[in-house]
């Protein structure tokens, strides 16, 4: 089933919807500890996208960059791994579902690209989506991504 969802993840015992801008990424090899995320594990998603934005540095600071869209070669739609929450806000009631999506170590075109964090997000091999949303363990998605990716400058 799809669903629309807000990018940011806001656990269910945040008391505002602040921490969104701090959880739109979460790190694979710790989102069983962080506590924004553990509690969220256990609700898998899928995110379809047909490709992502990542920006490379140009310099050391980052005031020069130079934005990228990446896409696989040869595939028209894809899935990052992701979590969600439902959560309601104590001063309106509002229901409010959010997600994070996972990020893993860098590919070697990735590690070019998005060059001062060296992570990419976690895009799950077709054969592995079922798999994600059923609860497999995370290190069996915590690799970075082979498959042949474009990049092209925006």
């Amino acid at each position: 089933e799809i669903q629309m969802f807000n990018w940011g993840l806001i656990p269910y015992w945040a008391k505002d919807d602040k921490i969104k801008k701090m959880t739109l990424n979460a790190k694979i090899e710790t989102v069983t500890e962080k506590p924004a995320f553990r509690n969220s594990i256990t609700n898998r998603c899928l995110i379809i996208a047909d490709g992502f934005y990542e920006w490379q540095w140009k310099d050391p600071k980052g005031k020069e960059k130079q934005k990228y869209f990446l896409f696989p070669k040869d595939q028209e739609i894809f899935a990052f791994a992701g979590i969600y929450s439902a959560w309601t806000s104590p001063q309106t009631g509002e229901h409010l579902n959010s997600y994070s999506i996972l990020t893993t170590e860098a590919n070697e075109l990735m590690n070019e690209i998005h060059n001062n964090k060296k992570r990419m997000p976690v895009i799950l091999r077709k054969e592995d989506q079922n798999s994600w949303l059923k609860g497999m363990d995370v290190t069996r998605v915590a690799f970075p991504y082979e498959v042949a990716l474009t990049a092209r400058p925006v």
